[in-house]
């Protein structure tokens, strides 16, 4: 999935936006940005011909280098996690199943798989598998589960089908098979955001803070993204040409940013008690984090009604369609009441969880 024409994407200027922001209520980085520094520029956006390449370099010359930005940590909760019913549906909806491997697993059968592959370490407690886990790993781990020793070979690769699968399920559901398996596990291993409206795809990654003051401040940070315009309809395999908003602009990922900054700097303050010696501090932190990933996991599904419900009222305008429009704005304005309802649900166990300290 590369942007077709490098020159298009690295010096076109049809898209150079200068966006002001401003905050909505007196939570999230945009309020705090302003309240610590003012007004400025808080980030550069650039566009690169490939994501996931540019994204890979940067962090193999870090790790050989030892220097170089980091990229915000985004929970493995964001791309996918290994749950039963992926085992026992043979995918999401049957699409891994085949004919020497007519059906799933049972419920008992997937839950001792996934037991074993936690026993060995091969997935978290959250339910994410191991990025590192071979066939030569997953088939040591499996060797003792009842439903998969001595089950047909079609059987077994049906499960090892799932579990890479499972660690970009969630972008599955969003994309299909628009990408490649190798694709998907480099977004998901380079920790990439994805947003997609129709079936434009916006690739979105954001740098740490930048030129920090003090520790645990606000400071401004640097945007890759990536935009890949729909196939051609002209029966070519080609992309169309790079339009203006191609992909949208990640409304998707705005909650996730802001949660991914608060879950980066909840591990950071997690590792520094732990590091001094206070558990009790270490537990509340662990407790924030386990908490911002079980609001992004219940928000990821709105987030993707409501860029669906955009997409469609905006077809529905182009084709000059009111009542199919109005009815895409009605579904829009259902999601965002329910995404106001799951924000003010997390607001107020954030704020016991603050209350009750450590």
């Amino acid at each position: 999935l590369v942007t077709t024409d490098p020159s298009e994407a690295l010096r076109d200027r049809a898209q150079v936006f200068l966006p002001t922001n401003n905050a909505l209520s007196p939570v999230g980085h945009v309020h705090w940005y302003l309240e610590e520094l003012g007004q400025g520029i808080q980030h550069i956006a650039s566009r690169v011909q490939s994501l996931p390449e540019y994204v890979q370099r940067a962090n193999d010359m870090r790790a050989i280098t030892g220097e170089g930005f980091t990229f915000l940590n985004i929970p493995r909760t964001y791309y996918g996690l290994l749950e039963p019913a992926l085992l026992t549906n043979g995918g999401v909806d049957g699409e891994l199943l085949g004919p020497g491997c007519p059906s799933g697993l049972k419920a008992t059968e997937a839950l001792a798989l996934i037991a074993a592959l936690r026993e060995e370490g091969l997935v978290d407690q959250a339910g994410a598998l191991s990025l590192d886990a071979d066939e030569a790993a997953l088939e040591s781990a499996l060797g003792g589960v009842a439903g998969y020793r001595g089950a047909p070979a079609e059987s077994r690769a049906m499960v090892h089908r799932v579990l890479r699968r499972s660690c970009y399920v969630n972008l599955w559901k969003l994309m299909g098979d628009q990408l490649t398996e190798a694709t998907y596990l480099s977004i998901v291993r380079n920790q990439i955001l994805i947003d997609v409206q129709g079936e434009d795809v916006l690739m979105q990654i954001f740098t740490s803070v930048m030129l920090q003051r003090e520790p645990g401040t606000e400071a401004p940070f640097l945007e890759f993204i990536q935009r890949v315009c729909a196939q051609s309809r002209d029966g070519t395999d080609t992309c169309a040409p790079i339009r203006p908003g191609c992909g949208g602009f990640g409304i998707r990922n705005f909650l996730t940013l802001f949660l991914s900054i608060e879950v980066s700097k909840a591990m950071l303050d997690c590792q520094r008690a732990a590091d001094d010696g206070h558990e009790a501090e270490a537990a509340f932190h662990s407790h924030r984090i386990e908490m911002l990933t079980d609001q992004l996991v219940e928000a990821n599904p709105i987030l993707t009604e409501i860029s669906d419900c955009m997409t469609g009222e905006g077809r529905a305008l182009d084709a000059g369609d009111a009542d199919a429009a109005e009815k895409w704005a009605l579904r829009k304005e259902v999601a965002n009441l329910a995404l106001a309802e799951c924000s003010q649900k997390y607001n107020a166990l954030m704020a016991r969880l603050r209350q009750a300290g450590w």
